[in-house]
């Protein structure tokens, strides 16, 4: 006993501080990089390390903290390596001055600015991050990898700034973009558990703001729209994505993958397709189950080469869309698209607000889609462009109802696709200045339907509330019940479900 109490108190004097965690000690390491790049120091707050190369020496263990100064800037790759557990995570993150900006990790053309390896129960917090130098090569602001190592769980990004990252018109397993999450690796399969991503601000970035890539993909549901598939489909899950802003982002805004039960919250994306040549959307899904994208605000798409808001992707299973509010994109408000043999099933956009999108509100892929399901959405145009109200890419089997929307348009009538092997239904709707729908499948045309001014109390982009209905709206109490309606609308009013809504993202009495 008296051995260990000295080795202890040496270690407090030397300015290393211990954190008991279980039979092991926990360590404080601190960098202060200066602008020499000669590696000095000890690690210690009185004795700080003043390069990358130090800190990526270290294997780091459960409960330690790996700190970067604030004020300061570091130049190169951060790389560490080690891991935490499920009661003592490794912590990345910055110590000093608060009044101080944040420490910069400055990846000067490095492929990613920061890499983590391997690295489970792990919180990366708190630094500015920056990969500008060789602008137009692949890298990345923050790469999290999986390779052959199974499950890794606990893994948090969060409070980061990440910009400047200059990589090139590509989006892959390896980049380029401001958090890159990959599995990788041939032997064994590997996954995320519990991973977040939480409170970042990602601007300036080419290509991808927030981008998840496995290798583990294969399944029959994605056909061969993705043929990079090493070994059968193992999704990462409890994947949570919340409060990032993301603005100037030259291609995707968000984009997850091989995911079961992944939860895409509370984000706002302004700016996106702004710089690529390629095809981008806002936040979407590809060969997922059970996703749930809400309550985020989406603008700024900056071409039709997709840019629509929102986009259930090949092999994207029981997607939800909803709570959201989608404004001013070039290319739209809902993208599905399988094609190359995948499918997309079960696909429901339902209480979004959607102002002024453009091109074609709702765009189907060549692929199969099944039991998509659109409603009770409030959707407003005034502009003089030409909008489709739906366009239709392909001939295979495409099923999709449309029940309880508002769209007001005073531009010219937006148009509806007809033809191929498409099974549309249409109930209930308030259609200004949409062309009437086709007959459904029973025959009947547009049962319920109008074609009103809902009344909405005023609509402008600044303010949802004027999405709301006054108490005279022809649309109040006019639905048809939807079950399993998700219980509220827009605004966190309830939803019954037996009865009959009114149409639109707002449920309320009117004002």
């Amino acid at each position: 006993m008296k051995i260990k109490q000295s080795v202890l108190h040496i270690l407090c004097l030397s300015g290393i501080a211990v954190v008991g965690s279980g039979t092991a000690q926990a360590t404080d390491y601190y960098v202060s990089c200066n602008t020499s790049g000669v590696p000095t120091g000890e690690g210690t707050q009185t004795s700080p390390w003043t390069s990358l190369s130090q800190a990526n020496a270290v294997a780091l263990n459960p409960g330690d903290n790996l700190l970067f100064q604030r004020g300061k800037t570091c130049s190169g790759q951060l790389h560490p390596s080690g891991h935490g557990d499920d009661n003592a995570p490794v912590t990345i993150g910055v110590w000093g001055d608060e009044s101080l900006p944040q420490p910069v990790i400055d990846g000067n053309g490095s492929h990613d600015a920061v890499l983590l390896t391997n690295f489970p129960d792990v919180r990366l917090e708190g630094l500015e991050i920056v990969n500008a130098s060789q602008p137009g090569s692949e890298r990345n602001g923050v790469q999290i990898n999986l390779s052959d190592t199974g499950e890794a769980r606990n893994i948090t990004l969060r409070n980061l700034t990440i910009h400047n990252v200059r990589g090139g018109d590509t989006k892959s397993l390896t980049g380029s973009a401001g958090i890159l999450i990959s599995v990788s690796g041939e032997q064994r399969p590997s996954w995320y558990d519990n991973l977040q991503i939480l409170n970042n601000t990602i601007y300036d970035v080419d290509r991808e703001g927030i981008y998840f890539k496995s290798l583990w993909n294969k399944r029959p549901e994605v056909g061969t729209q993705d043929t990079s598939g090493v070994g059968p489909w193992t999704p990462s899950t409890a994947v949570l994505i919340k409060g990032n802003t993301l603005k100037s982002i030259a291609g995707d805004g968000i984009k997850i993958d091989t995911t079961e039960g992944a939860v895409i919250i509370h984000n706002l994306l302004a700016g996106f397709q702004l710089r690529s040549k390629e095809n981008n959307a806002g936040i979407w899904t590809f060969n997922t189950n059970n996703s749930r994208v809400e309550y985020n605000d989406v603008s700024g798409g900056g071409s039709a080469h997709d840019g629509m808001s929102f986009d259930a992707d090949g092999g994207s299973i029981n997607t939800v869309f909803q709570y959201n509010y989608s404004h001013n994109n070039a290319g739209g408000l809902l993208l599905i698209c399988p094609y190359s043999g995948a499918v997309t099933n079960g696909t429901v956009m339902r209480y979004n607000l959607s102002y002024n999108d453009k091109a074609r509100l709702f765009q189907m892929c060549a692929g199969s889609i099944n039991d998509a399901q659109i409603y009770n959405n409030s959707i407003w145009h005034d502009g003089d462009d030409s909008v489709m109200f739906f366009q239709n890419d392909g001939t295979t089997n495409i099923t999709i109802s449309w029940r309880n929307n508002i769209v007001q348009n005073s531009g010219p009538e937006m148009s509806i696709a007809q033809g191929g092997n498409q099974t549309l239904s249409f109930y209930n709707n308030d259609f200004l200045g949409v062309a009437p729908p086709p007959p459904n499948p029973d025959g009947a045309i547009h049962p319920g339907g109008m074609a009103s001014d809902p009344l909405f109390v005023g609509v402008n982009e600044s303010d949802v509330n004027g999405f709301k209905l006054r108490a005279n709206s022809p649309v109040i109490g006019q639905g048809i019940i939807i079950p399993d309606n998700g219980g509220r609308d827009y605004y966190g009013d309830p939803v019954s479900s037996d009865e009959a809504p009114n149409m639109g993202a707002y449920e309320g009495k009117g004002l």
